[in-house]
């Protein structure tokens, strides 16, 4: 498991009660999976879009350095 289930429950809930009128007050399983899946989708894709060469990791739009 990749996320903390604890803390992106609670950054869900309170996202919900900035923005939406409807209070939730609880997160499924369902969903945590879902994004569990869908950050892992994120980081191969990431990791794929990396250039042959070099030892790290970098964002795919990065800003140029002044």
């Amino acid at each position: 498991m990749l996320l903390n289930k604890s803390a992106v429950r609670t950054y869900l809930l309170d996202v919900a009660r900035a923005t939406r009128s409807h209070r939730f007050e609880r997160v499924s399983a369902e969903t945590l999976e879902w994004l569990e899946g869908a950050l892992r989708e994120r980081i191969e894709a990431l990791v794929r879009a990396q250039p042959s060469a070099g030892v790290t990791i970098f964002p795919p739009v990065r800003r140029p350095k002044i």
